[in-house]
């Protein structure tokens, strides 16, 4: 062999000391052979058994020799190694927003997924938000709510009904409230009692108005739904920002119907 010098006087340390082979310290002369013999026992010993080595019906040898077997394997210094595939960089896009809710058009084929769906002004909308709430539950709408009044303040208000579930503030992207908001009730005795006593009743600096909530229905949608919503929402979006102010040339801004060059 390459790189080892067969003399019958030499031993694995000294093979080891002149060779950048690193299984080296395992090599040994076989005087009887006249040649370099690898010392598989030590190797085992020091580094672990391989998987087929230890199943008696491959390796009847091994029952015999078990003892010698290291109770806790070692890692092969030598042995390559690979990238697992978990750490390796996700090239898929994310399909839910920073609240984990689903975002609209990212369905693959044969996939649903649950929503709720609302129409207005002839369009088809939906809102994943009413998906948080019991649908067995009765809802009230709650209108005329100032810019002061939070879940908190809404949930301590109607939290003096037994069977009081939940209380929403619907607020824009921006954080602001939207004005309104709404509060549920298991039994409904609770919900006309509500209804009845808390209607124009003060809630932070201003009278609030209430009314029965729409009906809601929960609904299993597929790819082709889903990429319709997603476009019938970018479309509002972009209305919502031309209707706010948004620019309609460069160097210009629509207010109130006019546009002037910044």
């Amino acid at each position: 062999m390459s790189g080892y010098s067969a003399s019958g006087s030499s031993s694995s340390a000294a093979a080891a000391s002149t060779s950048t082979d690193p299984y080296a310290p395992f090599y040994y002369w076989d005087a009887s052979a006249n040649n370099w013999a690898f010392d598989y026992t030590s190797y085992y010993s020091t580094y672990g058994y391989p998987s087929d080595y230890t199943d008696p019906s491959l390796n009847p040898y091994y029952a015999s020799t078990s003892s010698a077997q290291p109770s806790a394997p070692v890692v092969d210094p030598f042995a390559p190694t690979s990238i697992s595939s978990a750490a390796a960089p996700s090239t898929d896009k994310p399909r839910v927003d920073a609240s984990g809710r689903p975002i609209p058009g990212t369905l693959a084929r044969g996939e649903t997924r649950p929503t709720v769906l609302r129409r207005a002004a002839g369009k088809l909308y939906e809102d994943q938000t009413l998906l948080e709430w019991d649908p067995t539950h009765k809802r009230l709408f709650v209108g005329d709510l100032g810019n002061d009044v939070t879940d908190e303040m809404l949930t301590s208000t109607f939290a003096r009904y037994p069977s009081f579930s939940k209380a929403r503030v619907v607020r824009r992207p921006d954080g602001k409230g939207k004005g309104y908001g709404f509060v549920a009730f298991a039994d409904p005795e609770d919900f006309l009692r509500a209804w009845k006593e808390m209607d124009g009743k003060y809630v932070g600096s201003r009278p609030v108005r209430l009314k029965k909530a729409a009906e809601m229905e929960r609904v299993e949608i597929g790819r082709r739904k889903d990429r319709l919503l997603a476009i019938t929402a970018k479309e509002d979006r972009k209305a919502h920002r031309q209707k706010m102010g948004g620019a309609v040339g460069k160097g210009l801004r629509r207010v109130g119907g006019s546009s002037y060059a910044r």
